[in-house]
């Protein structure tokens, strides 16, 4: 399972409900009721097996002329401590690289 989308569907999903409330109120709400289940459904199998020490991550190099690169990691310490903005060698998610 790709980190990058976890973080992308809620946000691409908080366009629906303006989109569907012009069908009422009720179908407004279970469309960001969908939107909310269906990220926590896709979360659980990466956070399980990062519980059994196999984290889900995601490296990809954005400027490389400038050394910047993107990584994002779902470990379990980061799932429980709330940390998702370091990785396990404390580094921020976008860091310069030498």
């Amino acid at each position: 399972m790709n980190v990058l989308i976890l973080i992308l569907l809620p946000l691409l999903g908080a366009a629906l409900p303006p989109l569907t409330i012009r069908f009422g109120r009720n179908i407004c709400t279970w469309s960001a009721m969908a939107v909310t289940a269906c990220t926590l459904v896709l979360t659980v199998t990466p956070l399980m097996q990062a519980f059994q020490g196999n984290p889900a991550s995601m490296h990809r190099s954005w400027l490389d002329g400038a050394g910047l690169a993107l990584t994002l990691r779902m470990d379990g310490l980061a799932a429980l401590t709330g940390q998702e903005g370091r990785n396990r060698k404390g580094h921020a998610i976008l860091s310069f690289q030498r």
